[in-house]
């Protein structure tokens, strides 16, 4: 396969992690709405902990399972940032921390480099 089209490939599949990144959040709403009406906190290590410890076997590749399980520990953050921002804990929600998203936007190849440690698609 080529360049082009491995990149669209990739391009595929972010179609569908984007849906599945909103009905993740739907479902992280819910939960936002049930721990506030019982004034539960947002974190719970216990829970991630077995999140990780189940869903990392779901990768049986064994240089790809630490990736994933990156991927997955962020997801979870953003998820936890978002439940935050629903909860009204945050005044605005970061963005993985990046609160200028059109500066993000216009960086250059090597900003992003430097954000997310060298990764790209």
């Amino acid at each position: 396969m080529g360049l082009d089209e491995s990149r669209e490939a990739i391009r595929a599949v972010d179609e569908q992690i984007a849906g599945l990144f909103v009905e993740r959040m739907e479902a992280a709403r819910d939960i936002a709405a049930y721990k506030q009406e019982r004034e539960l906190p947002v974190e719970d290590k216990q829970q991630e902990a077995q999140v990780l410890a189940d869903r990392g076997a779901l990768v049986e590749d064994d240089e790809l399972r630490p990736f994933y399980l990156e991927f997955l520990q962020h997801t979870m953050d953003v998820s936890k940032s978002w439940q935050r921002y629903l909860m009204g804990e945050d005044a605005k929600a970061s963005a993985g921390g990046c609160e200028d998203d059109d500066a993000r936007a216009g960086a250059s190849e090597q900003e992003r480099k430097d954000v997310t440690g060298g990764l790209s698609a």
